[in-house]
């Protein structure tokens, strides 16, 4: 019975999440994986530049405010069929709720990605961005 509980919990949830980022992302489907997947101006080395200009910052913040040490992230973004961030999360690690608020925040701020691809049409597509071994100050 107690699984039963958490399954339709996890469920309910999963649900709900999906139809809210659908609901403000105006994607009928996300995709994880595509032909082509979307590009943040000119790559990872644009990618690279973001991170260093504009995520470090705002994690410097953090762990000055919280003491709290991140050595690593693991981002999810929804890049829209226009190439707007219209949805992000973390998979890990588990931030204090005014550092994810700060770096949501700056993910949304991204400007200048080309939409994934498949099939030759323009789709919503999930972009996954691991940062790890970072010395951010």
């Amino acid at each position: 019975m107690k699984h039963t509980k958490l399954l339709i919990f996890f469920v309910l949830f999963t649900f709900h999440f999906q139809a809210k980022c659908q609901n403000r992302c105006n994607c009928d489907t996300i995709y994880d994986f595509t032909d082509e997947m979307p590009v943040y101006k000119t790559g990872n080395e644009s990618l690279l530049t973001y991170l260093i200009s504009d995520i470090a910052p705002a994690i410097k913040k953090c762990m000055k405010e919280d003491a709290y040490k991140i050595s690593s992230l693991r981002m999810i973004l929804t890049i829209n069929k226009k190439g707007k961030v219209t949805d992000d999360g973390f998979l890990r690690p588990e931030l204090h709720i005014i550092c994810k608020k700060e770096l949501l925040k700056t993910l949304r701020k991204m400007k200048g990605w080309k939409a994934g691809r498949l099939n030759g049409q323009v789709v919503c597509t999930h972009f996954s961005w691991p940062v790890s071994c970072i010395k951010w100050d």
